[in-house]
């Protein structure tokens, strides 16, 4: 078998690369108390494996609920939301899992909707048998016992329409992963008192023992390049050392660290073995089904400039293995290397795109208006700052012509 964080984490069969994983058609979303200003109108797109599509635009503009309506995030507190569109529909076609069925196309919010047909459907049928006698017969009484038989008859239809809506959804959110700064997710996700190791490889405990988390935890943070200082900036111990240290918990670590750690627990199913299937049901370890997509909304923004390169390039290997890539970050070169097409999003909708990401943000009196102010004032300020360094002054248009050259160079050359 594979091992463990041997990379690719699986490779899919040349055909299939390219091939729809998830797309979405006139969606709609709106918030409950915002309904005119931060909501999405009319987005239609399409992600396909080993593939990576940018998404740029203004703050506010509809990027992030974009990720969150497709990815259906589990956020914490008053960030907890209902991701169902109010129109159009979200459609998935999940990879096929060695040893199962091929699973066939689904949406990912349909599991809402089902829960609430049969909660409905069979407390109007039980209420239908139960009640019926008592309208046709006056002198009918109901019995403590029929009253209990129905409460109970509800609230075990209740019970299981509950957990099949959330056993729906966490199988989703395995196959869909959503990385993002915002909400402190790196926080929510990554318990105060867990060492490194469990932090970054806890939800594969049903496809790993210790030592090959420990071992997959190691190899992330050796090509994180994740590293604790002490006061004179002198790096204290290796990535083995952290690896193994149960007394270096995610809450020493500064907020940076630790959404260095969040960013590595999201990409750890990626670098799984792809090839282990239980002999019984509730036996043995089984790999964890693999990432179709991974939603990166302005992940790299806590990274450092040692850090965000290497973390670019383990993007780049799970894009390599075949998951699709939904980028959203205002960084220009970031984008230029993980993405190959991009949307420009405004006011909830997508105004220009998808399009080849250099043609997208290439100056042009062709783009539509809200794409060209973005593009003309991010390369215009890339100008404006290159010249205050003494840099000689290019066209916007030439900025954008080497937009992610120098990170792609940095990144070819690390170890």
């Amino acid at each position: 078998g594979a091992r463990v964080g041997e990379r690719p984490r699986r490779g899919l069969h040349p055909g299939a690369m390219g091939r729809k994983v998830l797309e979405c058609a006139d969606l709609a979303y709106e918030y409950d108390h915002h309904r005119e200003d931060f909501g999405l109108q009319d987005v239609t797109l399409k992600l396909k494996a080993g593939k990576a599509l940018g998404v740029i635009g203004l703050n506010g503009a509809g990027k992030s609920t974009l990720c969150k309506v497709l990815a259906k995030p589990n956020l914490p507190g008053a960030a907890a939301c209902d991701w169902r569109p109010t129109k159009g529909r979200v459609r998935f076609w999940p990879a096929a899992v060695a040893g199962e069925r091929a699973p066939t196309r689904v949406d990912p919010h349909e599991g809402v909707r089902a829960a609430a047909g049969l909660m409905g459907f069979l407390v109007a049928a039980t209420a239908a048998v139960a009640l019926g006698p008592a309208e046709v017969a006056e002198d009918v009484v109901i019995d403590r016992g029929t009253i209990i038989f129905v409460a109970a008859l509800v609230l075990a239809t209740w019970a299981t329409a509950t957990y099949l809506r959330r056993d729906a959804d966490a199988r989703y959110r395995r196959r869909v992963v959503y990385c993002s700064t915002e909400h402190d997710l790196a926080r929510h996700e990554t318990n105060d008192a867990a060492p490194l190791a469990d932090a970054i490889c806890g939800p594969l405990r049903g496809a790993l023992d210790k030592a090959e988390r420990e071992a997959l935890a190691e190899r992330l943070l050796a090509w994180s390049d994740f590293a604790v200082t002490d006061a004179d900036g002198a790096t204290k111990g290796d990535a083995p050392a952290h690896a193994r240290d149960a007394s270096l918990t995610c809450g020493a670590l500064s907020g940076g660290q630790r959404h260095l750690v969040y960013f590595l627990r999201c990409v750890a199913p990626c670098f799984c073995p792809a090839d282990r299937a239980r002999r019984w049901p509730l036996f043995g370890k089984r790999s964890p089904p693999p990432v179709d997509v991974l939603v990166l909304d302005e992940a790299f923004n806590c990274l450092d400039a040692d850090v965000r390169p290497r973390c670019l390039r383990l993007a780049l290997e799970v894009k390599a293995a075949g998951t699709a890539l939904l980028v959203v970050a205002q960084d220009m070169h970031e984008l230029a290397v993980l993405c190959d097409d991009a949307i420009c999003v405004a006011g909830g909708r997508v105004a220009q795109g998808p399009e080849p990401f250099a043609k997208l943000v290439s100056p042009s009196p062709k783009h539509r208006a809200a794409t060209r102010a973005y593009v003309d004032a991010y390369w215009e300020l890339e100008r404006d700052m290159k010249a205050a360094a003494g840099h000689p002054a290019l066209t916007p248009a030439a900025y954008a012509a080497a937009a992610g050259a120098e990170l792609r160079r940095v990144i070819a050359s690390l170890p």
